[in-house]
C-alpha cells in the first residue's frame, strides 16, 4: 500500500504532503514516509502504533460482517446496519463502517473495498518492519485512550522516538480504536493545529 500511495503522490504531481491514515492506513503512510521521507512534509498516524502487534479479532468480524452484508443484497443502508449490529455494537462506528458502502448500478449496497482483499490483507496488518530507517519530520500519533493500541505507545516510546525523533503523542480520553468516529471534533483540532504548526 506504501507503494501506491508513492505512486499516486507521483502521478499527481503532490509536492511535500501531509499524510494521514488511520489503523492499516497508519501503517501506509509511515511506510511511505520511511521510504521516502524527502517527499513528505508531515505525518499524522491515528491509533495505530509503529510497531509489530497481534491483529484484534474484531477485524475478523467486520469481514465476516460485510461478507453477510452483501450476500444479504441490501439495498437500504437500515438493512445493512442491522446486520453489522450482530457484530459491532457501537453505534456510532456502526455508522462509520456504513459510510463505505455506495450503491450499484441496480440499487444493491456494496462495500467500496471488497472485503475480500481486507480479509487477505489482514495478516499484513499487525506486522510493521521499519529496518533501519527514520523520518525526522513532524509526525503526530493520535491514540484512542481505550483503544488496545494506546499501551504499546506507551511500552515501545523509545523505540517509537528512534524512528520517528520528532514525533508526539495525543491521546483522545475515552475513545477507541475508531477515534475519529468516536471524537471527530476533538480528533479535526488535534490535526489542524498539528498541519499548521510551521
Amino acid at each position: 500500500m506504501a507503494g501506491d500511495l508513492l505512486n499516486f503522490l507521483s502521478e499527481h504531481h503532490l509536492d511535500s504532503p501531509v499524510l494521514l491514515g488511520h489503523s492499516m492506513g497508519g501503517k501506509a503512510v509511515m511506510a511511505a514516509a520511511l521510504r521516502e521521507p524527502s517527499h513528505i512534509s508531515k505525518l499524522v498516524v491515528v491509533d495505530m502504533p509503529p510497531v509489530s502487534l497481534g491483529l484484534s479479532s474484531y477485524f475478523s468480524a467486520y469481514i465476516a460482517a460485510m461478507k453477510e452484508i452483501e450476500d444479504f443484497k441490501p439495498r437500504k443502508q437500515s438493512e445493512a446496519d442491522k446486520i453489522l449490529a450482530k457484530y459491532e455494537p457501537d453505534v456510532g462506528v456502526r455508522s462509520f463502517l456504513l459510510t463505505n458502502l455506495k450503491r450499484t448500478e441496480d440499487g444493491e449496497l456494496k462495500f467500496r473495498v471488497p472485503y475480500n482483499i481486507l480479509g487477505n490483507a489482514l495478516n499484513a496488518v499487525g506486522s510493521f518492519d521499519v529496518g533501519l530507517s527514520t523520518y525526522e519530520k513532524p509526525t503526530l500519533f493520535i491514540a484512542g485512550g481505550k483503544s488496545r493500541y494506546y499501551p504499546p505507545f506507551l511500552k515501545h516510546a523509545d523505540a517509537i522516538r528512534e524512528v520517528f525523533p520528532r514525533s508526539r503523542l495525543e491521546v483522545v480520553q475515552g475513545a477507541g480504536h475508531w477515534v475519529h468516529a468516536e471524537q471527530p471534533q476533538q480528533v479535526l483540532q488535534l490535526i489542524a493545529g498539528f498541519v499548521d504548526e510551521p
